[in-house]
């Protein structure tokens, strides 16, 4: 232990050590970078891919073939780095945008919501679970339209919001409409899209998971629904995963 630089107050604990079949760890900022990045959107019923990892404003839109989208109509305006990815800045549009009321995240609504002023009004928009979001749309916007939204166009959404927490991406629905006034919520929203987030995992997570010869690693969060990712994309697979003398099971608790 001492030419492995590892300072040992009691030899049980090295045994009981050896003999870890089950690592419980948190993720957000332990193995993961806790920077919450936008990696697919769906809007206007198509899905695109988002490049680029972390807050840095450096990445482009294609879709799941590779053809490269172009970034207008609703598209960049769903979440701010991937706004800023297709150079849409935050700091131009709180100007021509100002916000005049926001009501907080609340566990019971699962929703934000803010009211901007412009010059054709005021405008509100909200953001939150998938089901959540929905539940007040009554439309949905598309390039150059906005159609109705029933309630079988609604279960297929819900069916792409599943489909995108299935492959480890948290959702996140988006939605506004004009109000009357700068703190009055309208009735009804416009549905415009999902974000499919993900964090970016630590480089040394992988390799920590393939030092302790890590078989797999299962995700916990504390509540399931359409909005949570199944998997936490850690490195669980990394090079070398589970060659070890041992596999060891990791539980990440989200």
């Amino acid at each position: 232990m001492a030419r492995r630089h590892a300072l040992v107050r009691r030899l049980t604990a090295v045994e009981t050590l050896g003999s870890t079949s089950v690592i419980l760890t948190d993720k957000t900022g332990t193995l993961t970078r806790d920077e919450m990045t936008a990696r697919r959107i769906h809007c206007a019923g198509r899905d695109v891919e988002v490049s680029g990892a972390g807050y840095a404003p450096v990445g482009g839109f294609t879709t799941a073939g590779g053809e490269a989208v172009p970034v207008q109509g609703v598209l960049p305006e769903l979440l701010l780095v991937a706004a800023a990815k297709a150079g849409i800045w935050r700091e131009a549009k709180e100007e021509s945008f100002p916000r005049t009321h926001e009501e907080p995240f609340s566990a019971d609504t699962r929703r934000m919501a803010t009211i901007h002023s412009g010059a054709g009004g005021f405008l509100a928009c909200v953001k939150g679970a998938p089901e959540a979001i929905l539940g007040l749309c009554d439309r949905q916007r598309f390039e150059d339209r906005s159609e109705p939204l029933d309630d079988v166009l609604r279960a297929r959404l819900l069916a792409v919001a599943q489909s995108m927490a299935a492959q480890a991406l948290r959702v996140l629905a988006v939605a506004s409409a004009p109000c009357d006034g700068p703190d009055a919520l309208p009735d009804a929203f416009e549905f415009l899209g999902f974000a499919g987030l993900s964090d970016p995992p630590r480089p040394e997570a992988r390799d920590a998971g393939a030092c302790c010869g890590c078989g797999h690693m299962r995700r916990h969060d504390h509540r399931r629904s359409p909005a949570h990712g199944g998997c936490s994309g850690c490195g669980a697979r990394a090079p070398g995963c589970g060659r070890g003398p041992r596999r060891t099971r990791a539980g990440c608790h989200g």
